[in-house]
């Protein structure tokens, strides 16, 4: 987590918030069934909240091919969902690409979109102690915890997108 979280350092949000990682078992529903399968957050996301999602992004940065953003996602003007995501342009097709960076629409709705043939892998899974800053974002209180997870993308069998999302309760 502190890895992508470190991409956005002059951001005066600080340091990352605290996290331990968690076994799938210790998350509570509903955010075990928002996180523990190998999906879009964005189709887990809509199903949950029976609205489309609206992307809000936050900060981003781009060298090259490496994009990356750090976001949060509303459904019928409630936050959902925070993340920071790191994405290389070049194993997207041009479409996506042109999309992602217009930064209107959740990557995972492009991805389907666009029929990019994929794979999402989640590899850890974490409770999130929130900062003030992340508790008014998601509208919690600080130092409830939040549950998140990090996966990465593969898109046409290249790892194309390093992900932390965490779901707001």
């Amino acid at each position: 987590m502190k890895d992508l979280w470190r991409l956005f350092p002059l951001d005066g949000l600080g340091p990352a918030p605290r996290s331990r990682a968690v076994g799938p078992e210790e998350i509570p529903e509903p955010e075990r069934a928002l996180l523990v399968h190998k999906r879009h957050m964005t189709v887990a996301l809509e199903e949950r909240h029976g609205a489309r999602l609206k992307l809000h992004v936050l900060a981003r940065r781009r060298d090259g091919d490496l994009y990356a953003r750090r976001l949060f996602l509303t459904a019928a003007g409630r936050p959902v969902l925070f993340g920071i995501m790191r994405i290389d342009l070049a194993a997207t097709p041009p479409a996506a690409r042109e999309q992602i960076l217009a930064e209107r629409t959740p990557l995972g709705a492009i991805l389907i979109a666009q029929k990019v043939l994929r794979r999402i892998e989640p590899h850890r899974y974490i409770e999130v102690r929130p900062t003030r800053w992340l508790a008014r974002l998601l509208a919690v209180r600080a130092g409830e915890p939040l549950y998140g997870r990090l996966a990465r993308i593969h898109c046409s069998g290249v790892p194309a997108v390093d992900l932390l999302e965490v779901v707001a309760r």
